[in-house]
């Protein structure tokens, strides 16, 4: 029978680490982000907040200006991590809440408030790690054309120019964007997230072009500003894997990963597009030459999306794998596995086989690798004043498992960002899912704030840099 190679997809075993401790100076952290968060006062209307406005598009009618109040009680969150012992707070900046309308000045009252904030977070010892846009586009210039409009990426260079003049003395890691990709699938193709487009394949490769322009017009911009910066963008791993040797279901495999890694991670890494992208960019820059208009991609575009200087690390959001059945088709449930409450599969080791093959495909290409988002929904709840959340104890103990693993097999894996510090408003979800590692009552007016049993355990590993014990619910 015929050997078949890591590449091919077939999911193969990992041993344990043989270390349980992670290297020194690794970074802990978590992760929030601000229209998840934070109330809906100083700052102007976001896509999101047009989207939640559709009849049925939200989960349980839970709009986003129902929140934890992030903005009222940050002191008390701030509090929070440094009892747990994270060294970095990853939050993002609003767009418009920054400038109102995503262009012109910006918004004073916006801007008092991160100001406290990352005061208070240098006063308490916790690096902030900034990410600049996470979706929440100012509707105004949604309006003007949104991401499909290549003017957007200059207004995001001029709002990151602004961000980084303020904060910048404060602030030494930045993440241009958050996930451009699912941004890009369930933004235009699917419809789940704003804008809410359907089907709107043209549009989606536009909005992924001027995404990656954005990020490296707002990579230059940081780098004039500050000389010591750190500039990363975050990307979704979706590693793809199949259950069956079948021809069809590696070619399935191939096209999956290309369309949710290689669109994205080439150009970054390597200055160009796979060459099936590139041929789909070359018809539609053929087709508006004809009608007169611009071209999508433009001469020196690349140099501006992988300059001679790359980003300076890589952040790494992954919850589930993509299952691929000796058919071709793309599964969520597979038999045998346990899943979230958001039914997404729970397989730690997919995240370790996932970081190996982005090694083994861009070598010395990839930076520093940060694990910027991680963590699992579930239905907790309080119980005499306590919330017993085992389930997620158990997977978070898995994934730094197989970070670990992956760090043994030569990932340059620098930190790692639980997701989330508080309950948060989950998108589409609404407040039917809760990724916290800390209780939000949001039937109390205070929004009271209770650690659950995985805000302890995670403080134990960050106090020890390491695992105290291996669990026997790896996935294989």
């Amino acid at each position: 029978m015929r050997k078949h190679k890591r590449k091919q997809f077939f999911p193969y075993s990992l041993p344990y680490p043989g270390n349980l401790s992670f290297p020194d100076k690794f970074i802990w952290g978590v992760s929030t982000s601000d229209r998840q968060i934070t109330e809906n006062i100083d700052r102007g209307l976001s896509i999101w907040d047009a989207f939640a406005m559709i009849s049925g598009k939200i989960e349980g009618g839970y709009d986003p200006r129902i929140t934890c109040e992030h903005m009222r009680y940050y002191k008390e969150d701030v509090a929070l991590m440094k009892q747990l012992g994270a060294g970095a707070y990853r939050l993002s900046i609003a767009w418009p809440r920054w400038q109102s309308e995503g262009l012109g000045q910006p918004n004073q009252s916006g801007i008092d408030f991160y100001d406290r904030l990352i005061d208070q977070l240098c006063r308490l010892g916790i690096d902030p790690w900034i990410t600049l846009f996470h979706w929440d586009l100012p509707l105004e210039l949604e309006c003007l054309g949104g991401w499909q409009n290549r003017d957007t990426a200059k207004r995001f260079a001029d709002y990151v120019f602004s961000v980084v003049s303020k904060l910048g003395d404060r602030v030494k890691h930045w993440m241009t964007l958050n996930e451009p990709n699912i941004f890009a699938f369930q933004g235009y193709l699917s419809g789940e997230f704003a804008p809410g487009k359907h089907g709107a394949w043209l549009a989606a490769f536009r909005a992924v072009h001027h995404l990656l322009l954005a990020h490296g017009m707002g990579m230059q911009v940081i780098r004039q500003a500050s000389s010591d910066a750190k500039v990363g963008i975050v990307v979704k791993m979706l590693p793809v894997e199949t259950l069956s040797y079948s021809p069809l279901a590696h070619a399935s495999a191939h096209l999956w990963r290309m369309l949710g890694t290689s669109w994205f991670l080439d150009p970054l890494l390597r200055g160009s597009y796979p060459l099936p992208v590139r041929g789909i960019y070359d018809a539609m820059s053929a087709i508006n030459r004809l009608g007169r208009h611009s071209p999508v991609v433009r001469a020196g575009d690349m140099e501006i999306i992988c300059p001679k200087k790359r980003m300076d690390f890589l952040g790494i959001d992954y919850y589930f794998r993509q299952v691929i059945n000796f058919l071709g088709q793309w599964r969520m449930h597979v038999p045998g596995s346990q899943h979230t409450a958001m039914g997404w599969e729970i397989c730690a080791a997919a995240l370790a086989r996932g970081l190996i093959r982005l090694k083994e495909e861009y070598g010395e290409l990839l930076p520093i690798v940060y694990i910027t988002e991680n963590g699992m929904a579930s239905d907790d709840v309080l119980v005499n004043g306590q919330v017993n959340d085992q389930q997620r104890i158990d997977y978070l103990i898995d994934h730094l498992i197989a970070v670990l693993q992956a760090i043994a097999a030569g990932v340059d894996v620098g930190g790692y960002f639980v997701w989330s510090l508080i309950r948060n408003w989950e998108w589409p979800k609404g407040l039917l899912k809760d990724f916290g590692i800390v209780y939000v009552d949001f039937k109390s007016p205070e929004r009271t704030r209770t650690p659950k049993s995985s805000f302890y355990v995670y403080q134990d590993v960050i106090r020890g840099n390491g695992l105290i014990y291996v669990p026997l619910s790896m996935c294989r």
